[in-house]
C-alpha cells in the first residue's frame, strides 16, 4: 500500500510518497487539490467544496475555473445571490 503526504515547502506544495519520498506532483495547494484524477488515483477523496463546483457547473452555473475551498466558495455564491 502506497502513503502519500501533502508537504508545503517555500509556500508550494509537494505531493510525496510516503515509501519512497518520491514527488508525485509540485505546485500551489489548489493546483493539487483540483487535479481530480490524481486525488482519486492515490486514494484520497475530492474536497467537498470541488464536488460542489462541478454540481454548479453542470447545471449551467458559470463558476470560477480555480480551486476555491469551501469559505471561498461560500463567499463567492453569497456574492452571486445579491
Amino acid at each position: 500500500m502506497w502513503y502519500y503526504r501533502l508537504e508545503m515547502k517555500s509556500g508550494r506544495a509537494l505531493l510525496l510518497q510516503k515509501l519512497q519520498e518520491e514527488v508525485v506532483k509540485q505546485g500551489a495547494p489548489s493546483e493539487i487539490l483540483k487535479d481530480k484524477e490524481l486525488l482519486l488515483e492515490i486514494g484520497v477523496g475530492i474536497p467537498a467544496s470541488q464536488q460542489l463546483q462541478k454540481l454548479l457547473v453542470e447545471r449551467g452555473i458559470n463558476v470560477p475555473n480555480r480551486y476555491l475551498n469551501l469559505e471561498e466558495l461560500k463567499n463567492w455564491l453569497k456574492q452571486q445571490l445579491q
